[in-house]
């Protein structure tokens, strides 16, 4: 690209795409557009006209530009906290409104934020006013808050009012923290009103590495990415540069234009520089007298001039004074930007001198004025060229006395510090003064820290690395504390860019050399925490003990049960009459102490997970050193794990309760987000539950995943998840806990919690067995996941304990609902020596109740004869039913409904048949008051069968259809199908007719169920049973692709999914080729994969016609019998009369390469307009296996998926596609949400504006891009103008 005075050359559909993508910016969207090019072919050129000359855009932008540099600044970040500086410093020069309307909004976004935005961008602080510093976190979690922050401060910048765009160049010369920073802001779900435009040199990035595209090179599924690729001009593009440069025609310019094209090769910079030496040799002069140029065209073709880019800077080089050349060395050797003082200030010039030969530069058009005494060099091409020719020793020299100079002006301080030590170390191979060295050695380490505060990690490994590459052979001994520290940087920062052995060298080299305790006890926690990141929690709580014996605290790996209990006891004596007092304990000082309690609170992490015993005991010697030695933040949650563990050991659940108040107190005090994540958690999800508060526990979780996200704690943020889960497992309807299982396993997957992720996982496959979805009724077991193969895999894990006991449970239940009695004892007895790991856990109450009423079936079967089977049943009943007891006095809202139900069992199995039936009244009663339907569901049941054994039929008909209602409430589609058996069998008129649903006051019961689990998506009323059959679908075809099965095998399991899931008969999936259509999957009574893909002809096996139309039109086409459709016209269907048929487009990464059809003989529909994305997601599975085969060479033919984004996207379909008429209208809700993303509100907003949650903004979103036939909020707002939906 170029301009010549304000004109554009050649760009034109370059220029229409930037300014299409900025109009969806406009319109709310954020869009990513990469812009790649040869050196000089006018990439930054094309954005600044577009974005800086051009004023025709619908709203102004706040514009944003930096630069990356070959050579690099090493300083975290540089180019893009470089840019948001520059804006701030234009905020601050403002009026006092507007800045204080900037602060405010700032303060009101950012809030517990500020401190590390300040921390990147000083002018932060000016604008907000007096911010207190972050607290420090451990380097992950220190990444994950800072990325928080970066994206929070982003979008409060970016509005509807002002877009953002954010232009980087040269991104083949990113480090790869910058990279990270910026593919975390892009692609972040919530960002609006954003335009990043990257621009890199061809041949030196690969695309698979710029921020928007993951890993394996797909693009994230949040990123809307556009490419444009410039190509060189072209002959006539370049002849409008001259004719506008000399003023000439088209037929004058064109013979010069011709001589110079060939050599520049459409590069706009190589052919204005040659423009430029036809000037210096006067081959091109200027005629006053004619007012024009003139040339000699045969002089020039017969010159032969060599007009290679760097014979026309070399030449132009050759001119330079001596003077001038030092001035262009010490130029490039500062940066791609520099100011006149600093070249004053390294050649000792007189500012007068100094401007001199910078304007003798200016004139060669080597450097170019940009600023007030600021330059600039005219290309980066030009910067490189100067610094690669100059010596090694030139440049090292330069590089030496820019550093020494910049020293002794004070830019040592953070402003400048970066910019300091990299001269320095690029000249430190002539600094020959020991102290000079380990003067640079100590400005290392300080710039390495700063870049570590940032979380620019790699950069702060490449400080450390010269440090210790500096040091002298006696540094460790003259310097031993900055040698010391400078390796445990270096170890860490290793680590945390993934060098793993390189870590553990110099940790085993680090313990060989620490003098003290204290220094051991870094290393040693450098060590754990790399042993906790990698799953290692057992190796890593011996580490921690094994470092706690150097302070003299001492716990034994493997603790005896009455050690825990005489410890517990004696710090619960100390407290006695002084917990109030804990809040005022004054704070650690003492160096050696605060480094016990940090070893502790660090084991204590890592026991939580595989020793509960040395867990315990961990909190108490916490506790005690807190007592003596004052607290410290930690101490907020070591006083909440203490009040659990006196809740657990000693059954002290009041006093549990109340001390955990304390550290809930402590917390709020220090309010650190990452202290308060890890305390709300526990006293969220364990002590509300042993306290019998499990509702005052809820904001508390709510709270704790809300602020484990700001401080990056994955670990607690997990905790909380699981917490939550385990409460809706207990007493939710299996519709909501399904739809929780969904949100929070993307959420999962993201922080790679492989622990609580399987206890998810086991907890849907639970969710499945009830609706009916598994092999059998007791039975975990699908064709994509198998108990056999989870338990081998997490028997081999350190977390296998707390896992096994849920899995356990969930039999325990099963077999118990299935009538499987025996079986559930013994699973319940399998858990039993388990229960330990699950004291926190809600399954170990369901273990015992479940078990309980089980052990009383088969006494009650042995007739209570005293068989020492059934002897032995009732005395497990009792002993459960005291423990039951207990926890109903603590928590009768829970617990007191199983409780009675038990007692009434136990009555029944007695001969106490009146205080039996009394029971089950009353346990029935409890349940509901409470809205615990599960225990209602089975009381029910127990009554029911209860009255049938006494030959009272219509009292048991009662019960039973209770019960049904009661399941059908819960989502246990499998025991309403039972208990409707059952109801048929005696004679029940609705069960018999088969049109049985649940009643209104059923449905607002589920309802009123809803509403009280707050933070989940509040629509599950009615369509609970259909979202957990479409969930059930879903999961089986996506298990089917993370189970390790053979693809061959996979891609039938999904098929057959999908036919089931769509009750067709019939189904056929076709794959597009060259513009041909073929039959890759063929299914009726079985499914056939065709791995030779057969060409779609009218053979009268398919309506060819109706697919070639759907491949055309993009249409979702429908046949019913009964209806009148154009289709009755098919031949296909007038011979063969189906009684449905659907026929759909699949698109994989946007582009259409796949078409599905199905055909019903038997039925006259197919699955509801709303419920066709769950058969496009499971057919494009198909799509993606079928080329995952093909590429294994399993298939014959091309790949179908372009490896080019869609039209949105940058790229072009595979098939022409038009947006098709809504078929179906929105509903009022819909049109509400509508319009206010034509507003240009994010789904947090429209959530706070229609007070709904955020999930059930996502499935109206999802619901109106089916019906309008889009992907993204963009086209939905002009389609819904078309339609005039807007109006």
């Amino acid at each position: 690209m170029n301009s010549q005075q304000g004109q554009i050359y050649g760009r034109l559909n370059e220029i229409s795409l930037l300014s299409q993508a900025y109009y969806s910016t406009c319109l709310g969207s954020a869009e990513i557009v990469y812009v790649s090019g040869a050196p000089g072919i006018g990439k930054t050129s094309l954005l600044d006209w577009v974005f800086r000359q051009e004023h025709h855009h619908p709203r102004t932008s706040i514009f944003l530009t930096g630069k990356f540099e070959q050579i690099a600044k090493d300083s975290p970040y540089h180019p893009i906290i470089q840019e948001f500086r520059g804006f701030m410093r234009h905020l601050l020069g403002e009026s006092s409104q507007q800045v204080d309307a900037w602060a405010k909004k700032l303060r009101s976004a950012l809030r517990s934020y500020e401190a590390v935005i300040a921390a990147m961008i000083p002018e932060v602080r000016l604008l907000i006013g007096d911010i207190p510093d972050a607290w420090e976190l451990p380097p992950d979690e220190a990444k994950k808050r800072f990325i928080y922050a970066f994206r929070k401060f982003v979008q409060t910048l970016a509005s509807k009012e002002r877009p953002l765009v954010l232009f980087i160049d040269d991104l083949q010369w990113a480090d790869a923290s910058s990279l990270q920073l910026l593919h975390a802001l892009l692609c972040d779900p919530e960002l609006q009103y954003v335009l990043f435009v990257g621009a890199y040199r061809d041949g030196e990035m690969n695309s698979t590495k710029l921020p928007g595209y993951e890993v394996d090179g797909n693009i994230a599924k949040e990123a809307v990415v556009h490419h444009i690729q410039l190509r060189e001009l072209s002959v006539e593009e370049m002849n409008s540069i001259v004719m506008e440069a000399l003023g000439c025609g088209a037929a004058e310019a064109t013979p010069l234009t011709l001589v110079m094209y060939p050599e520049s090769q459409g590069n706009p910079f190589h052919f204005k520089q040659i423009l430029g030496r036809l000037l210096d040799d006067r081959l091109l002069t200027y005629d006053h007298e004619r007012q024009g140029w003139e040339w000699n065209l045969s002089d020039l073709i017969e010159q032969e001039q060599h007009w290679a880019i760097g014979e026309l800077m070399a030449h132009k080089l050759l001119r330079l004074t001596r003077s001038a050349k030092e001035v262009l060395d010490i130029a490039a050797c500062l940066g791609g930007q520099f100011e006149q003082g600093w070249i004053a200030d390294v050649t000792q010039l007189s500012a007068d001198d100094t401007s001199a030969e910078l304007e003798v530069l200016v004139e060669e058009s080597l450097i170019v004025r940009f600023g007030q005494d600021q330059y600039r060099f005219v290309h980066d091409s030009v910067q490189n060229l100067i610094y690669n020719q100059m010596e090694n020793e030139t440049r090292r020299r330069t590089h030496l006395a820019i550093g020494r100079r910049l020293l002794e002006t004070g830019s040592s301080q953070p402003e400048g510090l970066f910019e300091v030590v990299k001269h320095l170390n690029n000249g430190s191979s002539d600094i020959h003064d020991v102290e000079e060295l380990h003067r640079l050695v100590e400005l290392n380490l300080a710039a390495g820290q700063r870049a570590k505060a940032s979380t620019a990690y790699d950069i702060a490994l490449q400080y450390y690395r010269k440090g210790v590459e500096l040091l002298a052979e006696s540094a460790w001994e003259l310097h031993y504390a900055t040698c010391f520290e400078l390796h445990v940087e270096r170890a860490e920062c290793e680590y945390l860019c993934g060098h793993h052995e390189i870590t553990e060298h110099l940790i085993e080299h680090l313990l060989r050399r620490a003098r003290s305790s204290i220094e051991r006890s870094k290393v040693q926690m450098l060590r754990m925490i790399q042993c906790i990141n990698q799953k290692e929690y057992q190796e890593a709580t011996l580490l921690g003990l094994e470092s706690l014996k150097e302070f003299r605290i001492n716990v034994s790996p493997n603790p005896l049960q009455a050690t825990v209990v005489t410890e517990v006891l004696r710090v619960h004596m100390r407290l006695r009459g002084r917990i109030e007092q804990l809040v005022d304990l004054p704070e650690m000082s003492e160096p050696s102490r605060i480094a016990a309690a940090n070893i502790l609170f660090l084991t204590l992490v890592s026991s939580f997970r595989t020793d509960k015993k040395v867990y315990f005991l961990l909190a108490c010697k916490a506790v005690r050193l807190s007592l003596k030695h004052g607290n410290t933040p930690a101490a907020a949650d070591v006083y909440t794990v203490y009040g659990l563990v006196l809740a657990l050991v000693l059954g002290r659940r009041v006093s549990g309760y109340e001390i955990a108040k304390v550290g809930l107190k402590l917390a709020e005090r220090y309010d650190i987000a990452s202290i308060k994540s890890k305390t709300y958690a526990t006293f969220g999800s364990i002590i509300c539950q042993l306290a019998g508060k499990m509702h005052e526990g809820e904001p508390y979780l709510e709270q704790a995943v809300r602020f484990a996200k700001e401080s990056g704690d994955d670990v607690y943020l997990n905790t909380a998840i699981g917490a939550r889960i385990h409460a809706l497992y207990t007493r939710g309807p299996l519709g909501i806990l399904s739809k929780a299982l969904t949100e929070y396993t993307e959420t999962l997957a993201e922080t790679k919690d492989d622990f609580v992720l399987q206890n998810l996982y086991l907890c849907r496959q639970f969710v499945l067995a009830l609706q009916g979805e598994t092999e059998s009724a007791c039975s975990l077991d699908t064709a994509v996941f198998e108990e056999r193969t989870f338990l081998e895999q997490s028997s081999g894990e350190e977390t296998a304990s707390a896992t096994l006991f849920q899995y356990y449970a969930y039999k325990t239940q099963l077999c118990y609902l299935d009538g499987k009695y025996e079986e559930a004892v013994h699973w319940q007895k399998e858990a039993e020596p388990l229960k330990l790991y699950a004291a926190h856990l809600t399954h170990l109450p369901e273990c015992l109740y479940y078990g309980a009423l089980a052990e009383l079936v088969i006494y009650g079967k042995g007739g209570g004869k005293g068989l020492p089977s059934s002897v032995g049943s009732l005395r497990h009943a009792h002993r459960q039913l005291s423990r039951l007891r207990k926890w109903a006095k603590v928590s009768p809202d829970i617990f007191q409904a199983k409780q009675v139900l038990v007692e009434a069992e136990l009555a029944r199995v007695s001969g106490r048949y009146a205080a039996a039936e009394a029971g089950y009244d009353r346990a029935i009663r409890e349940a509901h008051e409470h809205d615990n339907v599960q225990v209602e569901s089975v009381a029910n049941e127990l009554a029911g069968s209860y009255y049938a054994r006494q030959g009272k039929a219509k009292v048991a008909l009662h019960y039973l259809q209770a019960a049904r209602d009661a399941y059908a409430r819960w989502g246990a589609s499998l025991k309403v199908r039972q208990i409707r058996e059952r109801l048929a069998a005696m004679g029940d008129e609705e069960a018999l007719s088969g049109n049985w649903t649940p009643t209104t006051s059923e449905a607002a019961t589920a309802a009123a169920t809803e509403e009280q689990l707050p933070g989940l998506n509040r629509e599950a009323g009615a369509r609970d049973t259909v979202d957990a059959v479409d969930l059930a679908a879903i999961l089986r075809a996506s298990q089917a692709l993370t189970n390790k099965m053979e693809l061959d095998a996979v891609l039938p399991e999904i098929i057959s999914t999908l036919m089931n899931y769509a009750g067709a008969r019939k189904g056929v999936l076709l794959m597009v080729s060259r513009g041909q259509w073929f039959v890759q999957a063929w299914a009726d009574v079985k499914v056939r994969v065709l791995y030779e893909p057969a060409l779609l002809e009218d053979d009268g096996l398919l309506p060819g016609g109706i697919v070639r139309y759907v491949a055309r039109t993009q249409e979702v086409v429908r046949y019913s019998v009964d209806e009148e459709s154009w289709l009755r016209h098919n031949p296909y269907i007038a011979e063969h009369r189906p009684q449905s048929v659907l026929c759909m487009p699949v698109a994989v990464q946007g582009s259409a390469v796949g078409v599905l059809y199905l055909e019903n003989y038997a039925a006259t529909s197919f699955v509801s307009e709303d419920r066709i994305h769950i058969l496009h997601a499971m057919a494009s599975q198909c799509v993606y296996i079928c080329e995952l085969l093909r590429s294994l060479g399993r298939f014959d033919g091309e790949s179908v998926i372009s490896e080019e984004p869609d039209v949105e996207k940058g790229g072009d379909m595979t098939l022409d596609t038009a947006p098709a008429p809504t078929c179906e209208p929105l509903t009022d809700r819909e049109m509400e949400v509508l319009a206010l993303l034509a507003a240009g509100l994010s789904n947090k907003e429209i959530a706070e504006q229609l007070v709904v949650a955020v999930g059930t903004v996502k499935v109206h979103v999802k619901n109106i891009f089916t019906k309008l036939k889009v992907n993204r909020r963009t086209k939905a707002i002009a389609q819904a103008k078309e339609l005039h939906l807007l109006d």
